[in-house]
């Protein structure tokens, strides 16, 4: 071979073989590094600003919002998210169930008779602002949660059956529910969560301004603008009803019991579905809304005074309104105190079931109830 062909040669293989270096050093540094997460795409939900959106213009109503148990309703299960509400690690009560925390990670752990069926899963949200009890859930790649079988309430310091679940199945870490019924339970404790999503983004979790007054972007702008349509639900000019479905969107409402099943004797539980069947609703001319009682910008009252004044509005000798009212009476056991006591008791929030949670909720199917006087 003539000298300049053979170098030709040896140039050409030193090319080929430092080009297939260089290839394969790019696809392995391209390799080594962690690709991009996909962009999502949310423009289903673009109409949605979060609260703090809201608060230039609405500070009162922001600032007493703000950490409410509403807004609190859903969180990551983090240390910081759960504050002074930790539970405590380890073992829960006598069950097989613990609480395992690791790299500031929680889990919760199945431990059943047989160690082959051990599990340990990731807990991601915590369900309840804590006001009685707090759920925890695992997400499934985006599929579905699974609501663990043990919640924890905070105010007693201490473990118990997650409400509507049973202790049964001994390698069952809890109720999985699937894609529809997760987002369902997912949307009532978020502002919104776009159909391409799993988990709504931080500033949309907990319910807030817009769970309420629906979509705030169009609402800005139009203020900006300085547009008299504001473009937002205007509840005060409606009816009693109207504002009553809106809560029991997520509180729940006729339509969403079935006469039939347990759930129709839940008054307690479902409070707008039993706000509607009192007769002060049906008979008073469907006057009676959620907000009659409750400030829907702060947390429930504990003022049992603000209650009684709620009906002695109407139930009382001196109300104007008790002329509109069916029969407009005043109570012949007590005119002026304990209404609630009396017509609106506390029962277990699933004693109805047959089962014991030890959380009493107040009945509001308004009614005149045996033994209480």
């Amino acid at each position: 071979m003539p000298r300049q062909d053979f170098f030709s040669a040896r140039n050409c293989l030193t090319l080929l073989l430092l080009g297939t270096m260089m290839v394969t050093f790019a696809f392995t540094l391209s390799c080594s590094r962690t690709p991009a997460p996909p962009k999502v795409d949310e423009s289903d939900i673009a109409d949605f600003v979060g609260n703090e959106a809201c608060r230039s213009c609405h500070a009162k109503e922001f600032e007493a919002l703000h950490d409410t148990y509403h807004q609190r309703s859903l969180r990551h299960m983090n240390r910081e998210a759960l504050g002074d509400q930790i539970p405590p690690s380890g073992k829960i009560n006598d069950t097989q169930y613990a609480l395992v925390e690791q790299d500031k990670q929680f889990f919760f752990e199945v431990n059943p008779p047989d160690p082959a069926q051990h599990q340990l899963w990731p807990l991601d949200l915590i369900f309840g602002s804590g006001k009685f009890g707090m759920s925890f859930a695992s997400l499934l790649e985006g599929k579905n949660i699974v609501e663990m079988k043990m919640s924890y309430f905070p105010q007693w310091h201490k473990w118990g059956i997650t409400p509507g679940q049973k202790m049964e199945g001994p390698a069952a870490a809890g109720n999985m529910g699937n894609l529809m019924q997760s987002r369902k339970c997912i949307g009532c404790h978020s502002i919104a969560m776009s159909k391409n999503t799993f988990k709504p983004r931080d500033e949309f979790f907990g319910v807030g301004c817009e769970s309420c007054h629906g979509a705030g972007k169009a609402h800005i702008k139009a203020v900006e603008a300085g547009e008299p349509d504001k473009r937002m639900v205007k509840f005060k000019a409606g009816r009693a009803r109207d504002l009553n479905t809106m809560c029991g969107k997520c509180h729940l409402t006729e339509k969403d019991v079935a006469p039939s099943s347990s759930m129709s004797k839940m008054t307690n539980r479902f409070q707008p579905y039993g706000l509607m069947k009192s007769r002060c609703f049906l008979e008073g001319g469907e006057k009676i809304s959620c907000s009659t009682c409750h400030d829907p910008h702060t947390n429930a009252s504990r003022d049992t005074l603000s209650y009684n004044r709620a009906c002695l509005s109407c139930h009382s000798a001196t109300s104007k309104l008790s002329a509109t009212v069916a029969a407009g009476k005043t109570c012949p056991v007590n005119a002026t105190a304990n209404c609630t006591s009396c017509h609106m008791p506390k029962r277990d929030l699933i004693g109805d079931l047959n089962l014991t949670s030890g959380v009493m909720f107040s009945d509001h199917r308004i009614a005149i109830y045996p033994g209480k006087r």
